[in-house]
């Protein structure tokens, strides 16, 4: 079993990753469940009454990777970057002008330059900013709604 170290420093921190689906709420999405790294409690205490960075050890590797946030945003009528690709558990933010939207599409919808909301799936509000997190490894696809046709559309690869 692989292990790595993770640095605590002022104070006591708590580690927590998600999984599974998402939802959206105005501002950011949500994870609808979410797992807890557990951590030894004698270490977490030796490390809250340190004076200085205390190592406690971490069992799952994959637990501890670090989440990222990629930024797409439009230009005219293209997002850019259009084609994203992510580490589960990174984050996406959408930002769009006035005229533009975001909505998740199936990937029958976005081959054919369809523009229907995917059951479950994300969308960002006309002139918003949103960000979505990805949980799940797989392609998802998105479209402008009004641009769809000129080819405003797009893909996040979740590795």
């Amino acid at each position: 079993m692989k292990s790595i170290l993770l640095l605590l420093t002022l104070g006591l921190g708590a580690l927590v990753l998600t999984g599974g689906g998402c939802t959206t709420t105005e501002d950011t999405t949500t994870n609808t469940n979410a797992t807890v790294v557990d951590v030894d409690e004698d270490e977490v205490m030796e490390a809250d009454d340190a004076d200085e960075d205390t190592e406690v050890e971490v069992e799952d590797e994959d637990a501890v990777a670090a989440a990222g946030t990629i930024s797409v945003t439009n230009s005219g009528n293209t997002f850019t970057p259009a084609d994203v690709t992510i580490n589960v558990g990174d984050s996406v933010e959408f930002s769009v002008g006035a005229t533009h939207n975001v909505v998740e599409v199936t990937e029958a919808d976005y081959t054919a330059n369809g523009k229907t909301l995917k059951d479950s799936g994300f969308e960002v509000d006309f002139g918003g900013t949103k960000t979505v997190t990805f949980d799940e490894p797989g392609t998802y696809y998105y479209v402008c709604q009004p641009h769809v046709g000129l080819g405003m559309k797009g893909t996040v690869i979740v590795e």
